[in-house]
């Protein structure tokens, strides 16, 4: 997955309209348990895309099987605008990362297939030998046509004379993953994967595929979770359950954000889709805890689309580290009258995230409209839009910011993320504080007032 673009417009202040639906499960109150297996010891198709957005997992346990009770099913599918293989590997094949331990020098590596590999397609098995870290061989065998019952292969082994490995990296893939071409409806069984020509196989292969980890997946209804680290979780604001969005890694070291849209990622750009809405001036709000490093955010984009060509807008927060539940909220006041919005969470504005945050956590909840509220009966702050008051707005860079019930936090960020002013203190300041940003130049700022464990958001134009 891109980057998600980073386009933001300018938003105002809140204006109250007439209620609409509330935003479909905003309270992530509901969810669908899936059962999901995993074959031991491999990684799969399953834990690095976009959960939710495809028709079926595309790496599944099977009872189709050539021996005994398991094989393994892989498929590639499309959701319409992205295509995916399915596949399972106890490493990383492209940069040689993993594998498992196997010091022993067979000849081949035998099993049997089914399956039926669309025309134009290829799907393969990888098998790469490692000494020291470092690849020594790589021996594919393609998979193609139409196999209707199990069907034997071997797949040549050829190592260096006299080298004797250390370690093993298998692999399968239902689609040509070695020219990014996939074919949906591509779909490749196997089982009973055997090393010959060697004494011994290795302790961690599961060729027979008899060994799985089983667990349930929980699916935020209207929602899709996207991410190793996204999942549901009990710490709630408010009823039972929230997100946790975290960073992760998968195939050894490649890191990424975890998502939440009720939309669908764009791997092109900004999130497509979501629900009906049609106010023009709101504001988007939530409650959110994040244990983000110095000098990195998670982020929420809402992307608004009409019913006319170049209808987009966009809506933009930033969270900073906050260790309790924290109101956010974010006004705006788009220029056309809008059909749709999407809106999209993200554990760090980075993709991918620097390797020093991969511990970062965002935790949402409550998501809602102020035009929308929900009704689980948490106290929101919206109300007290005159609490805080930023004047002059516009401003030449030289403005006031009066927090009329105090703060204990002040901070000013521009649309990058990069703080340009912050203040702490011991005990609540109540009152007026002069601001000057004429060294920052023109743009849009983000002022964030924390108080009584509310953070209150206000944005300051400088011409």
């Amino acid at each position: 997955m891109k980057s998600i673009l980073l386009a933001i417009v300018a938003f105002c202040a809140l204006s109250i309209l007439p209620a609409q639906t509330t935003v479909p499960n905003g309270g992530l109150e509901s969810w669908t348990t899936t059962a999901l297996a995993e074959p031991n010891y491999y990684f799969t198709a399953n834990s690095q895309v976009i959960f939710g957005q495809y028709a079926a997992w595309p790496c599944q346990r099977t009872t189709d099987a050539q021996l005994n009770n398991y094989a393994v099913r892989l498929e590639t599918q499309s959701n319409g605008t992205d295509t995916l293989f399915g596949y399972f590997a106890n490493g990383d094949p492209g940069n040689g990362q993993g594998g498992i331990p196997y010091a022993a020098r067979p000849s081949a590596l035998t099993g049997y297939w089914k399956g039926n590999v669309m025309t134009g397609d290829t799907g393969f098995v990888i098998v790469m030998f490692k000494l020291g870290g470092n690849i020594i061989s790589t021996d594919v065998y393609p998979l193609y046509g139409t196999a209707a019952s199990y069907t034997a292969f071997t797949l040549n082994i050829n190592l260096p004379i006299i080298v004797v490995p250390d370690s093993v990296i298998v692999a399968a893939v239902s689609s040509n993953a070695f020219v990014s071409l996939g074919i949906p409806g591509s779909v490749v069984q196997l089982d009973n994967l055997v090393f010959t020509g060697a004494a011994s196989q290795p302790t961690l292969l599961n060729g027979d595929f008899e060994s799985w980890n089983m667990s349930n997946y929980y699916t935020a209804d209207n929602w899709l979770l996207a991410g190793d680290s996204a999942y549901r979780t009990t710490d709630a604001a408010a009823g039972q359950y929230a997100v946790h969005l975290g960073n992760f890694v998968y195939g050894q070291l490649n890191f990424s954000p975890s998502y939440l849209t009720n939309g669908a990622l764009n791997p092109n750009g900004p999130p497509m889709g979501g629900y009906p809405y049609t106010t023009v001036s709101d504001t988007l709000m939530g409650y959110y805890k994040y244990s983000g490093g110095a000098g990195d955010s998670a982020f929420l984009l809402a992307v608004f689309t009409g019913p006319n060509v170049g209808d987009t807008a966009y809506a933009a927060y930033w969270f900073t580290s906050q260790s309790v539940y924290t109101f956010f909220e974010v006004p705006f006041l788009l220029p056309f009258t809008p059909d749709s919005v999407a809106i999209t969470i993200s554990s760090d504005i980075n993709n991918p995230p620097n390797p020093a945050n991969l511990n970062n956590v965002l935790i949402i909840d409550e998501i809602q409209f102020a035009s929308q509220p929900l009704t689980t009966g948490i106290p929101l702050h919206w109300q007290d839009v005159s609490e805080v008051v930023v004047y002059p707005n516009p401003s030449d860079g030289m403005f006031t910011i009066d927090a009329k019930q105090g703060y204990s936090s002040l901070e000013i960020v521009d649309l990058t993320g990069r703080v340009v002013y912050s203040e702490s203190n011991a005990s609540t300041v109540v009152g007026k504080k002069e601001i000057d940003l004429t060294n920052f130049g023109s743009g849009t700022y983000l002022v964030n007032i924390v108080s009584a464990n509310k953070m209150t958001t206000r944005k300051v134009i400088v011409q």
